[in-house]
């Protein structure tokens, strides 16, 4: 005993000289004790004023206190019944440096350590170019049985008492020898926001969160995966706008030092709605990500819309599903956006707003729900609620400028055209295909209760004076050659039929004189007598019948009284459909400038009565802006 005792009286000189070799041993290292004080009665060794430091980390304490055991004497390796280390500060270079350190420490751990606590430490790193300034203040820790040669994990208690103005307590096990910790976190009202700056130098989330997560930590291949995350958020925010009064969070997610490898996680939001996030990220730094969101008010993203779009999105409801991929500058992905009852506020360009909102009611079906599936890219930095707000402004945009195509859509009718009506040359009732393009859209119109239809009747100068001019000449010859049910509807002239070609030729001298008849017969063939043989007879008729055509007088205003007709025609099929009538105007009517008809067949012309679209709602302000949705020009 007295050799034990006169060893424990060199015992200061020998510390203090190991402390000193410790420190010269490696470039950066300091190692110092300001008083080391022996009780060799109750074998224990108090070092006062001790630091210690290396590269990228020191520790500063009061005191620290260490109890030898009995094994400490006898046996080969040191075991220590207590070290207690009082009132310590240490400084990192930044939050994962203590990981690092810990790791270091464990894996040279050379003694057993029955107990070991640090009371009253303050933990602190500087600002870097990947984490802003901290402090941990309160941390205390104890650990039981830390013994590198242990098959048995270690249990431990860890305790922040102001954690980003918060408190976190960690109870768990760690396992030395493979350097693994298996821990339960509890935190309270700790501040997203600042754990935000410490770790990734801004602010990802900001809130004030409470509750609990298990952490699971495997030195070996870095990782740091936390399961069974069950957190409140109080008056949450994300990024730039996103806002709630109060969000429940669950999931997963692993970490290395360096990066997030892949997280999970679901938000109920106490506003209303759901968000779901999956972050998978790859080994070249690309990462995979999937949001969704559920039932979430528009006022929750309304500063979102106003920063990135230039305008608030007032009132209504959104889900989404958006998968992207972003590797550096380079993002790109996929969004498919439902909402419902969506108002939209004012931009500084009243235009631009006119067709966003005309292009949204253009998507907007009978329950107020409007869904797109866009796709996105960006390859210059530009982070995805911008390189988003732009795409889907573009996409509203695009859609207003081909109305029809959309309504094509929304009634089924794709590639149909639903913006032009054919009718007969001289007729007031659309043909077949007319009436087919009619009842397609009157679908489309009751599948988007927000879009009303405007229509121009037109008549053209030529075919269809063409048409109303041959119309009168083969009344005539009813008049003169029909029943008096043939007249009330009549036919086509037959001019194979000598009757109906001898009324035709003397309506043609009365008309045309004796001597355009007599012109117009010298193109044929004529016998002795001067008549034209009967082989052509038919074609000379057809002749006289064109000139008396061309020769009828159609005033301008029964052109005018036809395309007034078509255009009612129109608005009535559309009502007998099942359009409201309000959602129906009539245009002044529009008689074309002769030109190339369009054909259906190499026999039957038609003439197109033209249809606009505009936003139901704002019909006179459409009108009085002079805004003018489809631009098509139909002949």
């Amino acid at each position: 005993m007295a050799f034990a005792v006169g060893v424990w009286g060199v015992i200061p000189y020998a510390v203090a000289t190991s402390l000193e070799r410790w420190a010269y041993a490696a470039p950066g290292r300091t190692a110092a004790a300001t008083r080391v004080g022996v009780d060799p009665f109750e074998l224990r060794l108090t070092l006062d004023g001790v630091t210690v430091g290396s590269d990228g980390a020191t520790l500063s304490a009061e005191r620290a206190v260490l109890d030898f055991g009995a094994a400490a004497l006898l046996g080969r390796r040191i075991a220590l019944d207590a070290v207690r280390i009082e009132r310590a500060e240490i400084k990192v270079d930044s939050p994962r440096e203590v990981l690092r350190r810990v790791d270091e420490w464990l894996e040279n751990l050379r003694y057993r350590i029955e107990r070991l606590e640090i009371d009253a430490t303050v933990i602190e790193w500087p600002a870097s170019s990947t984490a802003g300034a901290g402090r941990l203040n309160g941390v205390t820790f104890a650990v039981g049985g830390l013994d590198l040669d242990a098959p048995a994990p270690a249990a431990f208690e860890f305790v922040i008492g102001d954690a980003a103005g918060g408190r976190v307590r960690t109870e768990g096990e760690i396992l030395p020898a493979r350097r693994e910790v298996s821990a339960r976190v509890a935190v309270e009202d700790v501040d997203l926001g600042r754990v935000g700056q410490w770790i990734a130098g801004r602010s990802v989330a900001d809130g004030t969160s409470s509750g609990s997560m298990t952490i699971d930590w495997r030195s070996q291949d870095g990782v740091i995966a936390l399961r069974d995350v069950d957190l409140a958020v109080h008056d949450a925010r994300l990024g730039e706008g996103f806002a709630a009064s109060a969000v429940a969070v669950a999931g997963k997610a692993e970490f290395r030092a360096d990066r997030l490898i892949h997280a999970d996680l679901d938000a109920e939001l106490t506003d209303g709605g759901r968000v779901s996030l999956s972050i998978r990220n790859a080994e070249d730094r690309a990462h995979d990500v999937a949001l969704r969101f559920e039932e979430i008010p528009a006022a929750m993203i309304a500063r979102h819309a106003e920063r990135h779009a230039g305008r608030r999105i007032e009132r209504g409801v959104i889900d989404a599903e958006i998968e992207y991929r972003q590797r550096g500058d380079d993002l790109a992905g996929v969004a498919t956006l439902r909402g419902r009852g969506l108002e939209l506020g004012a931009s500084a360009d009243p235009d631009e707003d006119a067709r966003i909102a005309f292009g949204l009611a253009l998507l907007e079906n009978a329950d107020g729900e409007a869904a797109m599936t866009v796709p996105f890219e960006a390859n210059d930095g530009t982070r995805l609620p911008q390189a988003l707000a732009e795409t889907l402004t573009e996409h509203l945009m695009t859609i207003a400028e081909r109305p029809f195509d959309a309504l094509a859509r929304a009634g089924a009718a794709n590639g149909a055209t639903l913006d032009a009506v054919s009718f007969r040359p001289g007729e007031a009732e659309p043909d077949p295909e007319g009436a087919e393009a009619l009842a397609a859209l009157a679908d489309a119109l009751l599948a988007r209760p927000r879009i009303g239809i405007r229509v121009h009747g037109a008549a053209d100068e030529r075919v269809d004076r063409d048409a109303l001019a041959a119309a009168q000449i083969e009344l005539h010859v009813a008049l003169e050659t029909a029943s008096a049910e043939e007249i009330a509807r009549p036919k086509p002239i037959d001019l194979d039929v000598p009757f109906q070609r001898e009324v035709l030729h003397e309506i043609a001298v009365e008309r045309l004189g004796v001597e355009r008849v007599e012109t117009i017969a010298s193109y044929f063939t004529r016998d002795a007598s001067g008549a034209v043989v009967e082989a052509e007879r038919r074609d000379y008729h057809r002749a006289l019948f064109d000139a008396l055509v061309e020769n009828e007088a159609i005033p301008r205003n029964a052109l005018e009284r036809l395309a007034r007709y078509r255009a009612r025609a129109i608005a009535a099929l559309l009502a007998r459909h099942g359009v409201a009538e309000e959602r129906i105007e009539i245009a002044s009517p529009v008689v074309l400038e002769a030109g190339e008809p369009q054909t259906i067949d190499d026999e039957v012309r038609s003439v197109t009565s033209t249809l606009e679209a505009f936003l139901a709602a704002d019909a006179a302000l459409a009108r009085s802006a002079g805004v003018v949705f489809n631009v098509a020009d139909h002949d």
